[in-house]
């Protein structure tokens, strides 16, 4: 899949919240936002969306939000997104109706009447950002991306149990460095 960075965020939020008023209505006969339901951008990197909601007493939904990723909306733009939020839409109308959700039988009806694919992730393996960040072990040299810094040192597990019984060593200790200007491999001849 080509990827473009020049999609219009402000096209994606107004198709994704116009899709939150036309499924709502053709559904259950008002607009999701008619029912408390708000839509947001997050900073995901490793999700696409996510509906989230908060559960009182009484099974009602308080603080109700769908969110698309805005870096992968940015990536990606409406064509992969479109179905990601009518993904999300099916939990916000099975959290209306039964006052909670999961990826089960009657979130899978939800998910065919709002027309998304009803699966619980997106399978495209062209769907990806690259990462921030790469962490480079300094005795075997292997290179884990990352797409956000860790606030804790942390080791290569493959150098710690070979060399330590897989217990934390400090000598593994994991170098980061940012994506673009992580040192070349070097090639030993022998």
């Amino acid at each position: 899949m080509p990827v473009r960075k020049d999609f219009d965020i402000d096209e994606v939020a107004r198709l994704a919240r116009q899709l939150m008023a036309e499924l709502g209505i053709r559904l259950r006969g008002k607009t999701l936002q008619a029912t408390g339901w708000r839509f947001a951008f997050d900073r995901a990197r490793t999700r696409l969306g996510c509906c989230s909601y908060t559960a009182v007493k009484g099974g009602r939904a308080q603080r109700k939000v769908i969110s698309l990723s805005r870096p992968f909306s940015e990536r990606y733009g409406w064509t992969v997104m479109e179905d990601v939020m009518r993904h999300e839409i099916a939990h916000a109308l099975d959290v209306d109706q039964r006052g909670r959700t999961d990826h089960g039988d009657q979130w899978k009806r939800w998910a065919v009447e709002c027309e998304a694919d009803p699966t619980r992730l997106y399978e495209d393996g062209d769907v990806q950002l690259p990462p921030r960040y790469v962490a480079i072990c300094p005795v075997c040299r292997a290179r884990t991306p990352y797409h956000r810094r860790p606030r804790r040192a942390g080791a290569c597990a493959a150098c710690c149990s070979k060399y330590n019984g897989g217990r934390y060593d400090p000598r593994f200790r994991l170098e980061f460095f940012e994506a673009g200007s992580a040192p070349a491999e070097q090639l030993v001849l022998f």
